[in-house]
């Protein structure tokens, strides 16, 4: 690995505080669409509990793709598809977290031609996850087990497939110094999976949210742990070559810096966003940078947000993205032309609550997500698909 450059920009001195208020009510309405069954339903219909990821849209068909970590005919979680009507199938349950085929995915499905390709977390032959491939003609395959080798250990996060052809993904663990990775694979040899990156140092560790590709060609993607402050860190990688840089230390002390990053995309403005889950006034942040790591806080979040999913500009200069603090969890609206927040949907314990995962354009215009229901805090829930009809970029 060439390791490009330490240097960090200063943080900007513009931070634009926001309340999230339930007064201010955006144009979208919530709409429910399916619970998802108990982690004890071990009938071969289930398609697990507790769901945390994206949704994927395969565009061929118009069906959703979404993966459970828990419950399921194993206890391990599932692979399953949501029709735009609310059909639940499943494709394909999990064992346990021993379990040599793996156990409890951990990332949104990469969708290439007609397979859907994933990881789990832990099960494999090495206990650390697996890559795995799933499709109508071969049903489900084991293309590589994580944590053999350099290559990093407990997958997390989307895979990429980059305008090179290559798949990159991110492990949260593993790799030359223990601190996790961002590996590689193709499509027409998916069983060889090499390292791109082992993260050391200062770089950061725990990369979890994958990696994205910008208009300059290179890799952006957050460490959620780590750094100059261990808030996490920034970095590009040059596909080219694997050459690193990090970008940007989270976290600075006695600032509203955020700390602890999420998945990034990047805007039609050409700058690239995320959220965070601390920083800020304790609550969480939404934050831009460059492409060369200048960051500014957009939105110090107020109460208990804790945003953590990826934004989605469904609008130009308009964003979605849901939060999963103490409240239950809302679903807001985010202008970045004046850095404001609008609240479309609050999430109520009980009932629909706690989202984790972001939001997916459906074949039908909506925007889809699930809900984790507060995992094993809320007996009686255990996790629900819904959508937002009538989204309109107004408040």
């Amino acid at each position: 690995m060439m390791l490009k450059s330490l240097t960090l920009p200063k943080l900007s001195a513009l931070v634009a505080t926001a309340t999230l208020s339930l007064a201010a009510q955006a144009g979208g309405t919530f709409v429910p669409v399916y619970s998802f069954p108990a982690p004890t339903d071990t009938s071969a219909t289930s398609p697990g509990s507790w769901p945390v990821w994206d949704l994927t849209l395969e565009s061929s068909t118009g069906l959703l793709v979404g993966v459970t970590p828990n419950g399921g005919t194993g206890g391990g979680g599932a692979l399953y598809t949501v029709a735009t009507g609310g059909a639940v199938t499943t494709l394909r349950s999990f064992g346990s977290s021993g379990d040599a085929q793996g156990s409890r995915p951990n990332g949104p499905v990469l969708v290439a031609g007609s397979a859907y390709y994933g990881v789990t977390q832990a099960g494999g032959a090495n206990g650390k996850g697996v890559l795995f491939k799933w499709s109508t003609a071969a049903g489900y395959q084991v293309l590589y087990h994580f944590g053999a080798g350099t290559e990093g250990a407990s997958p997390s996060g989307p895979l990429l497939l980059a305008s090179n052809g290559v798949v990159y993904g991110t492990a949260t663990a593993g790799g030359t110094c223990g601190l996790g990775t961002v590996f590689q694979f193709s499509l027409s040899n998916p069983g060889s999976v090499s390292t791109t990156h082992s993260f050391c140092n200062a770089e950061g560790s725990g990369p979890m949210t994958g990696v994205i590709q910008a208009s300059d060609g290179k890799l952006y993607g957050t460490a959620y742990n780590g750094g100059d402050s261990n808030g996490g860190t920034l970095f590009s990688i040059d596909p080219a070559n694997n050459g690193f840089s990090r970008l940007y230390s989270f976290g600075a002390a006695n600032t509203p810096d955020p700390r602890f990053p999420s998945r990034l995309i990047q805007a039609r403005d050409g700058l690239l966003y995320g959220t965070s889950y601390a920083g800020g006034n304790g609550a969480g942040t939404i934050f831009s940078s460059t492409l060369t790591g200048a960051v500014t806080v957009r939105t110090a979040m107020q109460s208990s947000p804790s945003p953590w999913s990826a934004l989605n500009e469904r609008f130009i200069g308009v964003f979605y993205a849901n939060s999963w603090g103490s409240d239950a969890g809302r679903l807001y609206q985010f202008r970045s032309s004046n850095n404001s927040l609008s609240t479309i949907h609050q999430f109520v314990f009980g009932d629909a609550s706690w989202p984790k995962a972001g939001l997916t354009v459906g074949a039908d215009g909506n925007l889809w997500s699930v809900t984790t229901d507060g995992e094993s805090t809320w007996s009686g829930h255990y996790g629900t698909i819904f959508k937002i009809q009538f989204l309109t970029a107004n408040p």
